[in-house]
């Protein structure tokens, strides 16, 4: 099993090369589109959803966040 933990970039890698060399660079834009709004999700949730709901429970968001 540790040998394919080891050689699993690499393989990721080469699937990767071998789409970008089928379909060219434009294959990988939507994957680029993908994770933009996955971070920028997860941003909105970090910033602003996890801190109304604990005002709502009178929770301080400093104090969560420094112990988290």
């Amino acid at each position: 099993l540790w040998w394919i933990i080891r050689l699993a970039p690499i393989g990721t890698a080469a699937l990767i090369g071998r789409a970008v060399a089928t379909y060219g660079w434009s294959s990988l834009a939507s994957l680029g589109t993908f994770v933009a709004a996955l971070y920028i999700g997860l941003i909105i949730v970090w910033a602003v959803v996890y801190p109304a709901i604990l005002k709502f429970h009178g929770l301080g968001v400093r104090e969560f966040y420094r112990n988290v």
